[in-house]
């Protein structure tokens, strides 16, 4: 005992440094995992970018090529040469057959003045027929010569669309006209809407199309008065909420708060001049690889103090339990009750008391091992329970909560039933934990039960003849008696 002392204090030095080593290497081993984990937020974005880019510049391509084919069309230029009846009509068909095959919000024609001349909505409250749009930039470029693309909203209206322009020439190269195709950004807004912190932005910062509804024509970060007061006389944007949603503009990488959420923001430019789109991608997943470095570390330092426990645990557990092995090996031998062990992890019996034996009618204790408490059990429990799944759930309930006290009918060697008392007590722990069982027999008890429960029967059944005896006693006395009465 007196050496146990030199013995306690290196094996307690060494887990120390082991420790203070798996601390250090948790740190280096987090940092690597929020690298992996940053790497793998960058190239998921990256691909979620990639897609959302790809579906709003099919958009853009689209309206263009649409606009450039119509510019084209034989039935367009007559009508800005002559305005005449045929020449309105046939362009009107052009224009009707491109709105509803291409799914186009409208297309219509501007003379040179910036003029409606023709329009698919021309039959609609919103015609466009007569109004001008001299001032709207795709117009201004398109007069230039060259096909032009615009990013708004209607003027009466905050419907979104993509607006491309494509000027019409005569045979000798004069411009007379332009062409425009308004497309609708709801396939665009599709393309977004399984990301909701997704936005496609202007070069201002104001959001056009967003995965979230409600965060459409506001400002992501503060403008000053002058940009706001060009952007409302541009008349771009119908409906646009100056409050800024962040401090400052966002740029690609920069961490942000939004929502009480962390967020990495991956912006890329897309489409017109200064146009851009923005993820902010959850920072969520990132710390879930953190976080795993962290379990990782604790668990490999909780294995060291488990460890350490465990050592000097099994030194102690192993005194006691040879000390209380030579104390119950008599009580076990000499019981008059049956007593049983069953060991994990198939739940066999390992051992049986002379008792056991002679309440199974087994030949030996060996023949009595090779069965489990199941095999010497019905196929099923009066409650019409399985016995095999019963005594599995009995066997749980022991290890959990260190015992269990049940009733149980058993069946012997000899194929006969009997009802039985069981207690089930856990002894020790891990590996060398072991089940007792304490089986009685019951017959007797349920016996006398039985007829207890008889002669209760037998007795009601004759206080209640005697009681209808007596009241029928009564009630002829009382006959009598009104029958007397009457006589007088």
């Amino acid at each position: 005992m007196q050496s146990i002392p030199k013995f306690k204090k290196p094996t307690l030095l060494l887990p120390g440094i082991l420790l203070l080593i798996t601390l250090f290497s948790g740190f280096l081993l987090v940092r690597f995992l929020e690298g992996v984990g940053m790497g793998y937020l960058r190239d998921q974005s990256e691909n979620v970018i990639k897609a959302m880019a790809a579906g709003i510049q099919n958009e853009i391509r689209f309206s263009k090529a649409a606009a450039s084919a119509m510019a084209g069309s034989p039935w367009v230029l007559p009508v800005f040469l002559d305005q005449n009846s045929e020449n309105v009509k046939n362009a009107n068909s052009v224009l009707d057959r491109y709105n509803t095959k291409l799914g186009f919000s409208v297309c219509y024609l501007l003379d040179i003045q910036g003029t409606t001349i023709a329009s698919s909505n021309r039959n609609t409250p919103e015609s466009f027929v007569g109004k001008n749009y001299a001032f709207r930039p795709y117009f201004q470029e398109a007069l230039q010569g060259e096909p032009s693309f615009y990013i708004a909203t209607e003027i009466t209206s905050p419907e979104r669309g993509f607006y491309a322009a494509h000027p019409v020439k005569n045979g000798q190269g004069e411009l007379v006209g332009v062409v425009v195709v308004k497309k609708n950004i709801e396939a665009a807004r599709d393309v977004l809407e399984g990301y909701p912190n997704s936005f496609y932005i202007s070069p201002d910062g104001i959001i056009f199309i967003s995965g979230s509804r409600d965060m459409v024509l506001k400002t992501l970060w503060p403008l000053d008065n002058e940009r706001i007061r060009v952007i409302k006389d541009s008349k771009q944007f119908s409906v646009v909420s100056f409050d800024p949603i962040f401090l400052q503009p966002l740029q690609d990488g920069m961490r942000v708060r939004f929502r009480g959420e962390s967020y990495q923001s991956f912006r890329r430019p897309l489409g017109p001049s200064g146009w851009s789109i923005v993820l902010l991608a959850p920072l969520k997943s990132v710390f879930y690889f953190v976080f795993l470095g962290w379990i990782i570390t604790a668990f490999i330092a909780g294995i060291i103090l488990i460890s350490v426990l465990w050592v000097f645990g099994r030194i102690r557990e192993q005194e006691l339990l040879r000390k209380s092995e030579e104390k119950y090996r008599g009580l076990f031998l000499n019981s008059r009750d049956a007593i049983m062990i069953i060991q994990p992890p198939f739940w066999k019996f390992v051992s049986g008391n002379p008792a056991t034996i002679e309440m199974f009618r087994a030949k030996n204790e060996e023949k009595f091992k090779s069965f489990g408490p199941w095999d010497l059990s019905p196929e099923r429990q009066p409650d019409g329970s399985v016995s095999v799944q019963k005594a599995e759930e009995m066997i749980h309930t022991a290890i959990l909560e260190g015992f269990c006290f049940f009733e149980w009918t058993h069946k012997r060697f000899n194929g006969e039933e009997f009802p039985a008392t069981v207690l089930l007590t856990r002894i020790g722990q891990g590996q060398e934990m072991i089940l007792l069982a304490n089986v009685r027999d019951i017959t007797k008890e349920k016996q006398s039960e039985k007829e207890m429960k008889q002669k209760v029967r037998e007795l009601e059944s004759f206080k209640k003849i005697a009681v209808d005896r007596e009241l029928k006693m009564i009630e002829l006395k009382e006959k009598i008696k009104a029958l007397e009465g009457g006589g007088k």
